[in-house]
């Protein structure tokens, strides 16, 4: 006769084995032109397992080991849900920080766009270079990703830099069609048929329609308002004047205050791109 702790040991025991079972066919699975690595103990294309989860049939962060431009990198899966369905995001890093970021067992999650240890928050960024930013601090420092891909914590693609800074590193605004219906016609079509990317248009109660130009390049934002929708044109044209003043004191050019990226980070941005890509031939991602 069997007693009810063993028969749960047994049964713990067998769902492990089912596990490890499943976690090999995977792995097995994907085996393809594998390559020692030298100096290390890991092999090029080849899953790794993750963490194990109980009585789950999947492992979480999984990775694999890719080479690009003669030089290893990471890509980690990080599985996601939205709206039911499951996507694994790309975590892409240096082989050099693998050792850290798993630690022991570190699990890692999207918090709010960015991979953060699970549990504690601390964004990987930060953590691959051991950084305990200080927001009560003025101009606070802290690290910044400069193609602007969350994902990619490749040393080349992280720089610190104080908040104002990385304020400037910023997409250009976009207006969703809510926002936009806000705008009567004719002036929403002239909004979206004239307006530069560097200048946006948003309302507010107390002022009304405002018309604002982006901070970037050393140029600072400013707003033009008016409560009269029909003064949109005119607020337009005085917000581009003062872009054009701002950015010859500046010494700008055209691809500079559009916010475009430099040759250089280009290149860290498609370099991303080509190891996710090559990841992406061994197991399922979501890449965009």
């Amino acid at each position: 006769m069997d007693f009810p702790e063993l028969k749960l040991f047994k049964l713990e025991k067998e769902l492990l084995k089912k596990e490890e079972k499943e976690n090999n066919e995977i792995a097995d699975k994907y085996n393809i032109n594998e390559v020692k690595i030298t100096g290390s103990d890991k092999i090029l294309n080849r899953i790794y397992p993750g963490i194990k989860v109980k009585q789950r049939s999947y492992t979480i962060n999984d990775y694999i080991i890719i080479k690009h431009n003669d030089k290893y990198y990471v890509v980690m899966r990080i599985r996601t849900v939205k709206n039911g369905n499951i996507f694994y995001k790309p975590l892409v890093f240096d082989l050099n920080m693998l050792e850290t970021i798993r630690g022991d067992n570190l699990t890692w999650s999207l918090a709010n766009r960015y991979p953060a240890l699970k549990g504690k928050h601390p964004f990987l960024h930060n953590f691959i270079k051991n950084h305990k930013p200080k927001k009560e601090d003025k101009g606070y420092f802290s690290y910044d990703h400069l193609n602007r891909i969350v994902l990619d914590n490749r040393l080349c693609n992280l720089e610190y830099k104080s908040q104002s800074l990385q304020n400037k590193n910023q997409k250009i605004r976009k207006i969703g069609s809510k926002k936009l219906a806000k705008i009567p016609e004719p002036y929403r079509s002239y909004y979206i048929n004239n307006r530069p990317r560097y200048i946006y248009w948003y309302y507010e109660k107390t002022h009304g329609h405002r018309i604002a130009v982006n901070s970037v390049c050393g140029i600072k934002e400013k707003r033009f308002s008016s409560k009269h929708h029909e003064k949109i044109p005119e607020l337009m044209k005085k917000a581009e004047n003062y872009l054009l003043e701002e950015s010859k004191k500046l010494n700008l050019n055209i691809s500079q205050i559009s916010s475009e990226f430099s040759s250089e980070i280009n290149k860290i941005k498609n370099d991303y791109y080509q190891i996710c890509l090559k990841a992406s031939k061994f197991f399922d991602l979501n890449i965009n």
